[in-house]
């Protein structure tokens, strides 16, 4: 029996969104591939019945628990790694000398750590004294590409679908290509010139005054709760570089007077008491031996990782549940965000959070989701690297040490010459969303490669590199020969292999192995229309409707199939889910945003009649 009106109406949220199909009329609806208009939206997120709303603010409440767990399982988890290897990163510290030891330490710190702003935290104590100025600035550029590797160990938990891990992974991976090049032109430049410390020098002052200390949203919000659990001893890593502790057994047994746990009463290894409120942790106590401290971190990561887990779940959860019942119309205008506002707003985010790794991995979920696309992560990224750059600045600006000031700021040169360099040139900028697709690509195939991702980019390829160094700066004669020798075969595999991809046969064989018949998989920046596959004959040619390139033929696509922005991986074939939806999903959704646009309707608002005209017409 034929459904009525009012039947095929009940199952939509608002009088606003229909099926494609209903008898109303097409023109009244918009068709595939327009953009909504501001008054549309308007209407659709705030023309809702009482349900309407009741749900919306359960479901966004619940989002905001659940991001609050996230983001306090992941402050548990930097704290409970600090204390872990809190005597490994004293270790590294000890061995700084050259511009590249110091930048690999940078990164082996801050990855293990997870943060930038625990690692600017222990330079604070440090520069100036046990190590130089143009020391802490290598290690600081080195510790913003180890500050990423909270991100990539979170992509893990998108593991069980090669889709989202797809996304994710070359989402993620846009800030440590980005990161990675910039490294590569401005540690050689650096060294060669001293272009950041000089530039930084002329704007230190002589003196500096303690003061007023900024504290972001984490700092006040997540951090007290945290230090409750387990508080890491910033101060025996300082103590080891400065030769003042001989190592971490050295401090043990800790002990308390009379049994009185306080910050006055109680010695310290790795786990110390807040030196603000006197008060001990819950995993603090006495202890005769470090594995006593290393027990209690353990047991404080695994928390934090069931923590991260089950919120990165709910949000993921709650997002898709908005997602399934929004017109695509509306996900397509809301997301379309000009990069460098983008940019500002990540900068802006992560000043009031005050940690960029926070910032960054609450994009995550919507990643896996296919609401953020790989162009639209990059540039919050760079927001997000420069907003934790000035904020360190800000921090000591107000710790009172010029030294660690100089550091500060050179480190935030580096972060905006990077960006300058990197961003605004569309051909410069390929570089880095092409690396992270190809990572992407190859980790849907196989899966295991985000997990080597993870261990060798933060932590096996510093630690060989270190080594190598190590071997070349050794007065003997053998270990010398041997360095070298280390770097003559890196050279052989490294230099013929990026010949073989950009001028040989390399990106041709990668489509092939990695896409088959997906020609439709690796898009040019900015451009939805076109698509690169390989020309049959691995020749220049020319087509009808297109161009060829060394060997790759640009397809112009006829016509869009559905309502969807610009992006490199949305545009990708397969069972790739797009805003949540499947692909079985996406044949059953038909839902599509109502015209209000010339449309006479007696009790049509006015106000939303005069914001149509905003700037994001159809």
């Amino acid at each position: 029996m034929k459904r009525t009106k009012s039947d095929r109406m009940d199952h939509i949220p608002d009088v606003y969104v229909a099926d494609s199909g209903d008898y109303y009329g097409e023109e009244t609806y918009y068709k595939d591939g327009e953009t909504a208009s501001c008054g549309d939206i308007l209407l659709f997120c705030f023309k809702r019945s009482f349900l309407s709303w009741m749900s919306l603010i359960g479901y966004l409440s619940f989002f905001i628990a659940s991001a609050y767990g996230y983001f306090f399982g992941i402050t548990l988890l930097v704290a409970a790694v600090e204390v872990f290897a809190g005597c490994q990163i004293g270790s590294l510290l000890e061995q700084v000398s050259n511009p590249v030891i110091c930048v690999l330490i940078g990164i082996l710190v801050a990855s293990i750590t997870q943060s930038s702003s625990a690692t600017s935290a222990v330079m604070s104590l440090l520069v100036g004294d046990a190590i130089t100025i143009k020391q802490g600035i290598y290690i600081a550029m080195g510790s913003n590409l180890g500050n990423t590797v909270t991100n990539s160990m979170l992509v893990l938990g998108h593991i069980m679908n090669k889709g989202e891990l797809e996304r994710v992974v070359a989402g993620v991976s846009v800030n440590d290509f980005f990161l990675f090049f910039g490294l590569f032109v401005f540690v050689p430049l650096e060294a060669a010139s001293g272009m950041l410390y000089h530039l930084s020098g002329t704007l230190v002052p002589q003196d500096l005054t303690e003061g007023y200390n900024w504290t972001g949203f984490t700092d006040k919000y997540i951090t007290p709760l945290v230090k409750r659990i387990i508080i890491p001893n910033k101060f025996l890593i300082s103590d080891i570089v400065a030769g003042n502790v001989e190592s971490c057994n050295s401090v043990y047994p800790v002990t308390c007077e009379d049994g009185v746990k306080t910050y006055d009463t109680c010695d310290f290894g790795t786990i110390m008491c807040n030196n603000n409120t006197g008060s001990c942790p819950f995993l603090f106590g006495e202890s005769d031996r470090p594995k006593v401290d290393l027990g209690s971190s353990a047991m404080a990561i695994t928390i934090a990782l069931v923590i991260i887990a089950a919120c990165l779940f709910c949000m993921i959860k709650v997002i898709r549940k908005m997602l399934i019942e929004t017109p695509v119309e509306v996900i397509v205008s809301v997301t379309n965000i000009n990069g460098y506002l983008s940019m500002l707003f990540g900068c802006l985010v992560t000043a009031l959070i005050g940690n960029s790794s926070l910032t960054e991995s609450l994009l995550n979920p919507f990643l896996s989701s296919g609401v953020v696309e790989l162009e639209q992560m990059l540039p919050w990224s760079l927001g997000c690297n420069i907003g934790m750059a000035v904020v360190i600045v800000i921090q000591s600006v107000f710790s009172g040490r010029t030294a660690y000031f100089h550091v500060a700021l050179a480190n935030l040169f580096f972060i905006v010459f990077s960006t300058v360099l990197w961003y605004p040139l569309p051909y410069l900028r390929k570089f880095v969303l092409h690396s992270s697709l190809v990572l992407g690509i190859i980790t849907r195939k196989w899966r295991i490669v985000s997990l080597l991702h993870l261990l060798l980019a933060f932590f096996g390829f510093p630690l060989i590199l270190l080594q190598i160094m190590t071997l070349l700066q050794s007065e003997n004669a053998g270990p010398k020969v041997g360095g070298i020798l280390c770097l003559i075969i890196i050279g052989i595999i490294v230099i013929p292999t990026l010949a073989w991809w950009h001028f040989g046969s390399g990106k041709s064989r990668f489509i092939r192995f990695f896409e088959g018949s997906n020609v439709q998989s690796v898009y040019y920046e900015d451009d939805d229309n076109s698509s690169i596959s390989e020309s049959e004959n691995g020749e220049e040619t020319t087509i009808e409707g297109g161009s060829s390139v060394g060997g790759y033929e640009v397809r112009y696509k006829e016509e869009k199939k559905e309502s969807a922005p610009k992006g490199i991986l949305r545009n990708r074939t397969g069972d790739v889910n797009v805003f949540g939806r499947d692909k079985a999903t996406q044949q059953r959704s038909g839902k599509r945003l109502r015209k209000t646009k010339g449309k006479e309707e007696s009790n049509t608002n006015a106000c939303c009649q005069a914001v149509e005209n905003c700037g994001v017409g159809a």
